[in-house]
């Protein structure tokens, strides 16, 4: 009776959930969801004048909810990773209630975004009414895009993401030349809404076509940080003259696209052979005339070089389901590479130094041919050597293979023998390849490009993945631990590496936090105002602010949020903002979190299953995400459960944990991410419970070291502004360039003590910036720059929102500072303080070229300075030094 009674009950209210869901998504437009957010942030504006809110549910029992009944997503976000309190609270609306994509800048880059690939998996899932871009005043990428344009700067020495801001920032100036600093930072900001929600409307057909249909509507708001209210813009006052001009549906590789890396091409190409062999393939069909012309015009950017058999069943591109374009195809009789001088190594070299192509696939197939022939002749001990055609030349190449095969199996039939030699001939061509060419031998040293073996079954039409060369050591002649924590089965070390003490001090916070939440003892108040803590890149679907799952004060967390938690590429949006925090905002703590039931995982592992094709911007998020879930299956596969449900599970579990360890991976590819790692700066990986809100700290990447090592090696070849012009070090004490080691302040009397700044006792980050060799302390009100006169040799430092200024003159090697005070201005009008910025601007402007001539004398051979000079700069209220090395 009690299990019926509960049964009824749990049916009752099952079905009178999904009615009212039903209903809501039915008779609730875009318009009638606006007017509710609005007013949501009327009541949080009234809270913070005192007023209390109407309670609500505790976040951590949405994440208990059944997920057969999730709250109604009503709109997603995309804002800043810089937000003082979560937007559930801003918009006072219930957890789950928004889903929220986050980024510095709330920036969208146009062409294949992993932002918009995250709002459009976001909006294919939950299906919401409304897309909402939010702005917010005192965003700083706006504030240093702004202050670039105004200095007359052309952006190149700015970092990737201010440029990506810079457009805005330039039709600021353009629309208001002679407005405030803090005005033009707010036009900026509007104008970098709009601009966010061109490029979305631009990248994606399906959001577009979803518009057009009146299923969605995009608009723009602005959120004023001092007040917390919340100004609505509405559509984009364009929006009609944008959607005349449809997106691509598809995407062809062509020269400009960025290169892929070897794991994220292998996964593709695992993902393209499963959608084959499923009878769901069919990506070689282009009717899109505009794609054709891309295909034509565009030059090529393969993900891989194939080296397969020149057999008609084995059609390359059809086998792996890809596009035109993606690959470059290299065939023969029996898949070898006989001759160092040959066409198959060049043309290998080619892709590689030419086209930027990371991958090698040296793929054999069943029923061979040229291998079955080199079986029976081992077999029949037949010899080739003097046959009288160039058969015979391609046989030779397979009979010791053929024969290695026969003595691993004297007593097998002829077809296991094949079967073997089919393999054998794979390894021995990658073998050969490498050794062949110097220039793909030191691409493998690299570790820059991998070389996968394939077996093709014809009858199935699926591909056998034989992995990497097991004595790839052996032959580069060199030790590739990278390569064999790959290849071997991962377990999570029993032994942490150690953590830095202010590191340790981060996690423990957090964890604490995390204790809280899950126990339902939260901070009483959260409101004031903290220091960046951490850097935390987590997933846009988990149900819960990440701000409320570590129970941190505001301001504590810069939060990235990206479906899956996918950083992207190098030179992509979410990269650029992450190099930009950690520069900006010099955290202690990187931290990767991934839901441990994340749907875009479900989608990577059902799309590397044969699943059916997805669309090209889910796409972008879905195959970096694979790149764990291909290492997880095969490992599962390797050592099957008993159950399917069992063998579900193990995969997703272990493709969870993978994906954040290579997520750690990829950040430490990025030459900026790299140094601060150097420097002090710890990447660490968690996993949160979806069902119980406890997040287990995985900790950092088991071979750190190697990727530290590695990375020094590949980043010396690329070229990375960021990384040249902007370098970023903690206040307090003496450092160099780069420094994010903790140095107590030191104690020295060099240099004179500054008046006062009236903005704030303590200055909140201390920033060099390269491009104007000028650097900045910031304050709650504003600016305090030190900017480097080359001229005249002096600092002058002062608060732009003070307007006090204090000349430190230098001429010393070792950095003995002398100060005077200069005349100052608190309450200046502002024409007199434009036109002083002005000339400061110009003379700054005008001793670069001085500095850089000076620079070049110095490399061509001036031995005068040996070693850099450090410069003690007082902190604002104190006498401790704060030191610029290589200021000059």
């Amino acid at each position: 009776f009690f299990f019926s009674c509960n049964f009824r009950r749990f049916t009752f209210l099952s079905i009178h959930s999904f009615t009212k869901m039903s209903r809501s998504g039915e008779t609730q437009t875009g318009n009638d969801i606006v007017l509710e957010l609005s007013r949501g942030n009327k009541r949080y504006v009234q809270s913070r004048q005192g007023l209390p809110l109407a309670p609500k549910r505790p976040p951590i029992e949405v994440l208990l909810d059944d997920r057969l009944l999730p709250a109604q997503v009503k709109a997603v976000v995309i804002s800043d990773a810089r937000m003082l309190e979560p937007l559930d609270n801003v918009f006072d609306q219930g957890a789950g209630e928004l889903m929220v994509v986050r980024v510095c800048g709330y920036v969208c880059s146009q062409g294949r975004d992993i932002v918009t690939g995250s709002v459009e998996f976001a909006l294919s899932k939950m299906r919401p009414r409304i897309l909402l871009v939010l702005g917010n005043s005192g965003s700083d990428p706006i504030r240093d895009a702004v202050e670039s344009v105004r200095q007359g700067s052309d952006g190149k020495d700015c970092m990737a993401l201010v440029r990506q801001v810079r457009p805005s920032a330039a039709d600021a100036a353009m629309i208001c030349p002679s407005a405030s600093f803090e005005d033009m930072c707010a036009k900026a900001a509007e104008i970098n809404v709009w601009k966010t929600m061109e490029n979305i409307l631009k990248n994606s057909s399906m959001i577009a076509d979803q518009v057009k249909a009146h299923k969605l509507e995009v608009h723009g708001a602005y959120l004023h940080t001092a007040s917390g209210r919340v100004t609505f813009f509405g559509q984009h006052p364009g929006l009609q003259s944008i959607l005349m001009e449809r997106p691509l549906e598809d995407m062809i590789r062509t020269a400009g696209h960025p290169s892929v890396p070897p794991e994220v091409a292998h996964a593709m190409l695992y993902a393209g052979n499963q959608r084959y062999a499923s009878g769901k393939g069919g990506r070689m069909k282009i009717h899109d005339e505009k794609l054709l012309i891309q295909l034509a015009e565009g030059g090529q950017n393969p993900i891989a070089v194939v080296l397969g058999c020149a057999d008609s069943r084995a059609p390359i591109e059809t086998l792996f389901d890809v596009r035109p374009g993606d690959l470059f195809v290299l065939r023969n009789a029996g898949n070898t590479c006989s001759s160092a001088t040959g066409s198959m190594i060049g043309s290998a070299e080619y892709a590689l130094s030419q086209l930027g192509t990371k991958l090698i696939i040296v793929t054999g197939h069943t029923k061979c041919g040229a291998v079955t022939a080199a079986v029976d002749a081992v077999r029949k001990n037949i010899s080739y050597e003097n046959y009288p055609s160039n058969i015979g030349a391609v046989l030779q190449d397979i009979l010791e293979m053929a024969r290695e095969a026969v003595q691993q199996l004297p007593g097998g039939t002829i077809s296991e023998q094949v079967a073997l030699a089919t393999k054998l001939n794979v390894f021995h061509t990658i073998e050969r390849i490498i050794k062949y060419s110097s220039v793909i031998s030191t691409a493998v040293k690299m570790g820059d490009v991998q070389i996968h073996g394939a077996v093709y079954d014809i009858f199935s039409g699926s591909v056998e993945w034989l992995g990497q060369h097991s004595a790839l050591e052996e032959i580069v002649g060199q030790p590739m631990p990278l390569l064999r924590w790959r290849v071997q089965k991962y377990t999570r070390t029993t032994t942490p590496k150690a953590i830095g003490a202010h590191a340790k001090t981060a996690i423990a916070h957090l964890q604490e936090g995390n204790m809280r939440f899950v126990t339902q003892t939260p901070h009483a108040d959260r409101s004031q105002e903290r220091e960046p803590l951490a850097v935390v890149v987590g997933g846009a679907e988990l149900r819960v602010p990440i701000e409320n799952i570590f129970d941190t004060y505001n301001g504590e967390l810069i939060v990235h949020r990206i479906m899956g938690s996918v950083v992207g590429r190098l030179d992509g949006t979410v990269m650029a903002s992450i190099e930009y925090a950690v520069v900006t905002y010099a955290p202690k703590l990187l931290l990767v979190l991934v839901a441990d039931q994340s749907s875009i995982m479900t989608a990577a592992v059902n799309n590397l299953s044969g699943a059916d094709d997805i669309s090209p911007e889910q796409r972008v998020l879905v195959d970096r995400i694979s790149v764990g879930a291909v290492r997880a299956m095969e490992e599962v596969a390797r050592d099957p459960s008993c159950t399917v449900a069992g063998r579900v599970a193990r995969v997703h579990k272990l493709a969870t944990e993978l994906n954040a360890l290579y997520m750690l991976e990829s950040m430490l590819k990025s030459s900026v991410i790299l140094e601060a790692a150097k420097m002090g700066l710890e990447l660490h990986a968690a996993i949160v419970n979806e069902s119980t809100g406890v997040v287990d700290f995985v900790g950092q990447h088991p071979m750190l070291e190697c990727l530290l090592t590695h990375g020094s090696s590949s980043s010396s070849s690329r070229n990375n502004r960021s990384h040249e012009s902007h370098i970023a070090c903690r206040k307090g004490g003496k450092r160099t360039r780069g420094d994010w080691a903790s140095v107590a302040p030191s104690n020295t009397t060099h240099g004179a003590k500054p008046k006062q700044c009236q903005c704030s006792t303590q200055p909140r980050r201390f920033i060099f910036s390269w491009q104007t060799r000028a650097p900045r302390v910031r304050h709650k009100g504003g600016f305090d720059t030190y900017c480097f006169n080359q001229s005249e040799r002096h600092l002058t430092t002062g608060c732009e929102h003070c307007r006090l200024w204090t000349a430190i003159d230098f001429s010393t090697a070792g950095g003995s500072v002398g100060a005077s005070d200069t005349k100052g201005g608190e309450g200046e009008e502002g024409e007199e303080r434009e036109k002083r910025e002005r000339e400061r601007a110009k003379r700054q402007k005008g001793g670069q070229g001085e500095e850089r001539e000076r620079a070049k004398s110095q490399r061509a051979g001036n031995s005068e300075v040996t070693k850099p000079a450090t410069i003690d700069i007082p902190e604002v209220g104190s006498t401790g030094p704060v030191a610029a090395g290589e200021a000059t």
